[in-house]
């Protein structure tokens, strides 16, 4: 019986497995012959289905299989399949000190950031010596003959129609 040899690469997906490979062959051929026909769509969709149940069924048993066994191993997979990468934030070099003493540095530069040397004085707060100018009873019926009566309670509450109604008084 003569060997035959075959190629398989590393780039393949893990659910691509050898009858897909022949089923996308017989498509390619298909539509190589006889371009897009009834035939092709036929083959075309039944592939694409056997894809679908492949990938699904390497999903739900390596997803299954890994949470409950590795955790750790379990995100490294989410990771991968989202195409998130490890990453290294790298070492911080400081000229003449030691890569031992690098954390103590940048400790004490962010506490002597953050440390204040003078007290907020917070109480008592100034009296304001603003205010509040008063209005005559013309600017207030104006004020509310240009409210629309649509738009939303203010603070205290009392809905724009209501006042709106009560400038005739």
């Amino acid at each position: 019986m003569p060997i035959r040899n075959k190629k398989t690469t590393t780039l393949d997906q893990p659910w691509m497995t050898e009858r897909i490979k022949a089923a996308i062959r017989k498509i390619q051929n298909i539509f190589n012959r006889w371009g897009e026909t009834m035939t092709w769509r036929k083959y075309r969709n039944t592939v694409q289905m056997i894809i679908k149940e492949a990938k699904t069924n390497y999903y739900k048993t390596e997803i299954q299989d890994l949470k409950k066994k590795n955790p750790k191993e379990w995100w490294d997979f989410i990771n991968k399949g989202l195409g998130q990468k490890k990453t290294s934030g790298g070492r911080i070099q400081v000229e003449g000190i030691e890569d031992d003493d690098v954390a103590d540095v940048l400790n004490g530069f962010f506490a002597e950031t953050w440390t204040s040397t003078t007290p907020l004085a917070i109480f008592p707060l100034p009296m304001s010596t603003r205010q509040v100018e008063l209005c005559s009873i013309g600017q207030l019926k104006q004020a509310l003959i240009r409210l629309s009566p649509h738009k939303a309670c203010g603070p205290d509450g009392i809905p724009a129609w209501l006042l709106k109604s009560m400038q005739k008084i």
